[in-house]
């Protein structure tokens, strides 16, 4: 009778969490399949880093959170709309990196109940090296307090406008994946995997605007081979027709 619904880009690792807590038989080609149980595995960290706010059901639940909204009775029953107390918006700062380099340890590290998303990023010893350490800036404080807005998003370009404050990794929830890559007042800098499947970069204490950019390398790569083998074939058959009439001789 419960449901619960989110959304998000994924790869192969974003189910590995999903898949330690609950099992495989939960994920099913890439997607959560059937209702997760109500029980204190909603109530973990791992949620409030996918930014999960909302959980609707049919029936009470009592892990969900608060009940929040309107409460719709009619002739099917009551419908339930339960409100997370502590989501994460889609992007926000950490001021430190953890370093996990083992993927067994790496999720049990997101899966257990004293995780702590707002402290620090998870990552491997080599992309915390391409991070490199932050920057001397004001004290940690000033890092919650610095702002974060979405001033433009469309398929292949994500910018973010950062307030000033103090230096910090920053973290945006939407899946690492190949082609990506982020620059800083124009200027590339490292973008690693984070957290598992998401994105961390390094920015400075200074107010400054970052931008994510896809690049489709592979896709147009295979036009390119594509295009030389459409040639080459045009190429053949135009030498086999030749040959073709050369065989055959003079008309008549």
């Amino acid at each position: 009778l419960r449901d619960l619904t989110f959304y998000t880009f994924v790869d192969r690792w974003s189910d590995l969490p999903i898949r330690r807590l609950y099992g495989d038989a939960q994920i099913l080609r890439g997607f959560v399949c059937g209702a997760l149980p109500d029980d204190e595995r909603l109530e973990l960290p791992w949620w409030d880093l996918l930014g999960l706010r909302y959980v609707l059901a049919t029936a009470p639940m009592q892990h969900a959170g608060q009940r929040a909204g309107p409460e719709p009775k009619g002739p099917g029953g009551e419908y339930f709309v339960y409100e997370r107390p502590h989501p994460l918006p889609r992007a926000w700062f950490v001021p430190r990196l953890r370093q996990i380099d083992r993927e067994d340890e790496l999720v049990a590290a997101l899966a257990a109940k004293d995780l702590d998303p707002r402290a620090v990023a998870l990552v491997s010893a080599a992309d915390a090296a391409a991070l490199g350490p932050l920057p001397a800036g004001p004290a940690e404080p000033a890092l919650a307090a610095r702002t974060i807005g979405f001033v433009h998003e469309d398929s292949r370009r994500v910018v973010l406008r950062i307030g000033p404050g103090a230096p910090g990794y920053l973290v945006l929830a939407d899946t690492f994946f190949p082609g990506w890559s982020a620059a800083i007042a124009g200027q590339p800098v490292p973008m690693v995997r984070g957290n598992l499947c998401q994105r961390v970069v390094a920015v400075p204490g200074d107010g400054c605007a970052v931008e994510f950019t896809f690049r489709a390398d592979g896709f147009r790569s295979g036009l390119a081979l594509g295009g030389a083998g459409a040639l080459l074939l045009i190429g053949l058959f135009v030498l086999g027709l030749r040959a073709r009439r050369e065989a055959a001789g003079p008309a008549g």
